[in-house]
């Protein structure tokens, strides 16, 4: 399986599903991540410095590939014809099966046209007559990732083993998640900022019946082939029974 993540700024997939691509990459498949901008709008760092912090945290999930589309930050635009063809040609080139991307709601306006960018660039990806560059071809499955504004998720990934690798990843941002006596206090540069995520991760292993677990939504409700597999899934897998 190839299995491609997008979010707007490098470091959002990390925060969203790093430890899902952690887990990916462990067990064998293909894990690439597409930035659409090089972040240059932040209110810390530079596109220089956050490229640099970008090749660490993919060294350390083990991705394939990183990409950066060099979209214009602050300026992302479901509408614009341009934009649009140029996201198009990268999922054509990439040739994801699985497609990971930013969820709808969300208070920053590069993230909500993230999600509509990418998804009309999936659907026209495989529309024959729509002229981008690469193949002709669409990913077989679509899951969003949680970023500020929670949802209630069609399925979460259990990331146990790989917990140590996320936050790993994450603390490779030092211009966004460190803040210094030079540093323009953001919410994300807020000491507990991290430890927050981490704590939405433990939350919903909570509520899988492991300790960690990244929640997602789904294109589609999960198929099963074999009802033998919905044993595999958990939740709770060998839960005692509640006294």
């Amino acid at each position: 399986m190839h299995l491609l993540a997008c979010g707007a700024h490098p470091d959002d997939v990390e925060l969203g599903c790093g430890g899902t691509l952690a887990l990916a990459a462990e067990r064998g498949h293909e894990v690439s991540v597409l930035d659409l901008t090089r972040g240059e709008m932040g209110s810390n760092g530079d596109p220089e410095s956050r490229a640099r912090e970008a090749d660490c945290a993919a060294k350390v999930l083990g991705l394939a590939r990183r990409e950066n589309a060099k979209l214009p930050d602050g300026a992302l635009d479901a509408g614009d014809p341009e934009q649009r063809r140029a996201i198009v040609s990268w999922l054509r080139r990439l040739g994801p099966d699985l497609l990971i991307i930013p969820t709808r709601e969300n208070r920053h306006p590069d993230h909500r046209e993230a999600h509509r960018l990418l998804m009309d660039a999936m659907f026209l990806a495989g529309a024959g007559k729509f002229e981008a560059e690469g193949p002709v071809r669409r990913p077989a499955r679509v899951m969003q990732y949680m970023e500020r504004i929670p949802f209630t998720p069609s399925l979460l990934v259990n990331i146990d083993s790989v917990i140590d690798r996320k936050r790993e990843a994450m603390l490779c941002y030092e211009s966004q998640f460190q803040r210094k006596a030079e540093s323009a206090a953001t919410l994300i540069n807020d000491p507990e900022f991290l430890e927050q995520i981490i704590g939405r991760n433990r939350h919903f292993g909570q509520q899988a019946g492991c300790v960690f677990a990244e929640p997602f939504l789904a294109d589609a409700p999960p198929l099963f082939t074999d009802p033998g597999d919905i044993l595999g899934i958990g939740p709770r897998t060998g839960e005692k029974a509640d006294e």
